[in-house]
């Protein structure tokens, strides 16, 4: 082989070897299991895992009468950073909410708020959802009344800059969430 021939083949053999050693299809470094609450908003992502070290995630249920509302609370709270996320559903016998329920404008529901805040030494931000002309839906993929425990997915739009006019979108999903 000739020396240009060796360097092209040296140089598509890293390559391969580099790129075969990534995974690609990977949308976040933690791997997404147990119990969590994830998002991602103006590009920024967020996990909340429930058990690791200044993560707080929960579930609230109350119900009054035939209705109910449900809230997801997520924390994240250490020395560089504090991360709130929470989002919350209103709808009517809690009883009878399973698998493939959807809560949106387009329901009778009326589906509650997403509200995300982060501070740290370089991002300060607040977002929180309006009423007017937002998408709202939330749909729960999993629900065990019995060990009292809800996962699904949400997506927000029109949640509004705290400190600009800008809205954004906030989607992602809840897994395992004790209530």
């Amino acid at each position: 082989m000739k020396p240009k021939t060796i360097t092209i083949f040296i140089i598509s053999l890293f390559t391969l070897i580099y790129s075969c050693s990534n995974n690609d299809d990977a949308t976040n470094s933690i791997p997404l299991e147990g119990s969590y609450l994830e998002a991602k908003i103006q590009g920024k992502s967020v996990v909340i895992k429930k058990g690791e070290l200044g993560h707080t995630l929960n579930g609230v249920a109350l119900g009054i009468g035939s209705e109910f509302t449900f809230t997801i609370l997520g924390n994240i709270i250490n020395l560089d950073r504090t991360v709130n996320l929470d989002i919350e559903f209103t709808g009517e016998n809690f009883e009878n909410l399973k698998a493939g329920d959807t809560f949106s404008l387009d329901t009778n529901a009326d589906i509650g708020y997403a509200n995300y805040s982060t501070l740290s030494d370089d991002d300060n931000d607040t977002y929180g959802s309006t009423t007017l002309n937002s998408e709202r839906y939330i749909k729960i993929t999993v629900i065990d009344t019995e060990n009292r425990i809800i996962s699904g997915e949400f997506r927000f739009s029109n949640i509004k800059d705290s400190s600009s006019d800008k809205t954004y979108t906030i989607e992602g999903s809840f897994n395992e969430v004790t209530y």
